[in-house]
């Protein structure tokens, strides 16, 4: 099948009920947070997605609302704290291409995250932060301009600084317009870059990294066979859409204001990430530090 979309909760849209898939939602605040907990091969080949938890935050559109402070970052923040370990230093990256503005989130976001590991502890105390976990940041590139795959390059460092997690942030690709630029996706699972447009690289997760790798993303584009099912319905069936010739399959679109969303999607995700690995930093405190 077809799915043509990074989400979780898209797929199982789709799929409908599958033994071994359970699925809460609960609302917190303006945010409604999805919960998709997938613990069974047979789900995860029914899903296309590996056994783990998926956690989507809907919030409002990114591209009509200037205001990240009103509750999102914070839900956001809970919900990434949920699957990250305690203690241990993290690495953080930015995936994708700057010079794309619909797949920029990456590393605009890296831009944004506070890095830590070059603080000792005397400069942190002197600075009046008691407690800072260790943050690295990196914005690897895409191969197309490197000539080196990212997992290479997110490998080399982890075997230098051993940190207890990466946190790797991409654009991702949805099914309905509507969750363009206003749901995150969290999973435990990893992330294989490039995967909603059909351009797959290495997946990045803990088989191939042997580090725990949560998956952080915002679908940015939607594939134009699923931008028309949008506007004309029942005239258009899911049907047809599998049965497309492979150039319409390929084709995604994005929105007129990608930039405003590209650039508002990559700051809440930066301060909510900034949020839930130095909890003991106020909001104001990391504004500061990192947008000025």
């Amino acid at each position: 099948m077809f799915f043509g979309t990074d989400l979780a909760m898209e797929r199982r849209e789709i799929a409908g009920d599958i033994e071994g898939l359970t699925h809460s939602e609960q609302t917190v605040g303006d945010a409604t947070v999805s919960t998709i907990e997938v613990t069974t091969p047979e789900a995860a080949k029914a899903l296309g997605k590996p056994e783990g938890s998926y956690i989507t935050v809907s919030v409002p559109s990114m591209r009509a609302s200037r205001e990240l402070f009103d509750g999102r970052v914070q839900a956001v923040a809970d919900c990434l704290a949920r699957l990250l370990p305690q203690d241990g230093g993290v690495l953080v990256v930015g995936l994708g291409n700057l010079a794309i503005t619909s797949d920029a989130i990456g590393p605009k976001c890296a831009e944004k995250v506070f890095a830590t590991s070059h603080i000792d502890k005397q400069l942190a105390q002197e600075l009046g932060f008691a407690q800072l976990r260790k943050v690295s940041v990196l914005a690897p590139g895409v191969a197309g301009k490197t000539g080196l795959e990212a997992s290479h390059v997110i490998r080399s460092i982890c075997a230098d600084l051993h940190p207890a997690v990466i946190i790797a942030v991409d654009a991702l690709a949805a099914r309905d317009l509507a969750r363009v630029g206003t749901t995150i996706q969290m999973t435990d699972t990893g992330v294989a870059p490039g995967s909603g447009v059909g351009n797959a690289r290495k997946v990045l997760n803990r088989q191939n990294l042997g580090i725990p790798v949560i998956a952080v993303g915002i679908p940015t584009v939607i594939h134009i066979l699923h931008a028309a099912l949008g506007l004309f319905g029942d005239a258009l069936t899911d049907e047809k859409v599998n049965a497309a010739k492979d150039e319409y399959r390929n084709t995604i679109v994005t929105v007129r204001e990608a930039d405003t969303m590209v650039e508002r999607a990559a700051a809440l995700t930066a301060m909510a990430i900034n949020k839930a690995l130095q909890p003991s930093l106020s909001q104001e405190e990391l504004t500061e530090l990192i947008l000025g």
